[in-house]
């Protein structure tokens, strides 16, 4: 800096000194035009007063400037953690969706079992109504058949029923374990028979 070399430095100028000139007589010989030193000496202060201003904004601004990029590096790092959030997020949705679809299609099978179950039943109960009134012995066989068949197709649908709901009660297990961890909400449980 320029005026370092009259001992004015920044620390200095903040300070509030400034430049002071000595006036100077005029020689008579002198040509060059003179400047009354009271008028030079306001100029000065004023100037060095203008600059103490400049450099207290520019420190000022400077502290500003950091506190803003510290703002800015707070905002970038909390965008970038709701950007993580979102995907998360995104994914447990995909993953929710999927688990859903499978709850309903299990659940529309358990409704066709137990659809099935009831048509099978009913006829069973038809058949044995039939069977106490059968007059011949090649009717009681064919009926005796049919619901021994409907006896066992009963039991295999039985079978498949109870791995079903098994299979049912784990997927609820784990999501309510899932949902547990994400500190969301458990979803209605269906009601499955065990």
């Amino acid at each position: 800096m320029e005026l370092d070399k009259y001992g004015l430095t920044r620390e200095a100028i903040l300070n509030g000194d400034y430049a002071e000139l000595d006036p100077v007589e005029k020689p008579r010989k002198e040509k060059r035009p003179m400047y009354l030193a009271e008028v030079a000496d306001k100029i000065i202060e004023d100037t060095f007063t203008d600059l103490r201003a400049a450099y207290l904004e520019i420190d000022q601004l400077t502290d500003e400037n950091a506190k803003l990029k510290e703002t800015v590096d707070q905002d970038q790092v909390a965008i970038t953690k709701a950007k993580g959030d979102a995907m998360i997020k995104q994914q447990d949705d995909a993953r929710l969706k999927k688990v859903e679809d499978l709850l309903s299609d299990m659940e529309k099978s358990f409704e066709t079992y137990k659809e099935n179950k009831a048509k099978d039943d009913k006829e069973i109960a038809e058949l044995q109504k039939k069977l106490a009134d059968a007059p011949s012995s090649d009717e009681v066989d064919k009926l005796r058949a049919r619901v021994s068949e409907l006896q066992t197709l009963d039991q295999d649908r039985e079978e498949k029923y109870r791995e079903l709901a098994a299979d049912v009660n784990n997927v609820l297990d784990a999501l309510e374990e899932k949902f547990s961890n994400l500190s969301v909400d458990t979803p209605t449980e269906p009601n499955v028979e065990k």
